[in-house]
């Protein structure tokens, strides 16, 4: 899935990459990509395809869909095509599938070192 509008310079396209996720439908999580967008922060997301905030704000350029079956390689999917310089988890279950994608990383030697660091930062 992937959305842009005419005001994709204006809502920080030229800023620093940010990849959002949530496991949920709060709107928070619309609420921060919008402030981080008004930044100028290039906002992306992880999220439940159907019926999440995230689908009705303009700010975010990109969206990938939140297996709650296969969270990790959701994650990892978003995380190669976006190639954020942070990833922010927007509740606890997210805090969690990141806390569980940086051991799979981190097990995965060189090949997962580019994840790994990204997730501890």
């Amino acid at each position: 899935m992937k959305q842009s509008d005419s005001n994709s310079e204006a809502s920080g396209a030229a800023g620093p990459k940010v990849l959002l996720t949530a496991t949920n439908r709060w709107p928070s999580t619309a609420r921060i990509a919008i402030g981080l967008a008004k930044e100028g922060c290039r906002v992306s997301g992880v999220c439940p395809k159907q019926g999440h905030p995230l689908n009705s704000t303009s700010v975010v350029h990109e969206l990938f869909p939140y297996s709650s079956i296969h969270p990790l390689d959701s994650l990892e999917r978003a995380i190669e095509a976006i190639r954020p310089q942070i990833v922010i988890p927007s509740d606890d279950r997210g805090v969690q599938h990141l806390h569980e994608l940086h051991a799979r990383a981190r097990s995965c030697g060189s090949a997962g070192n580019a994840i790994a660091e990204l997730l501890a930062r």
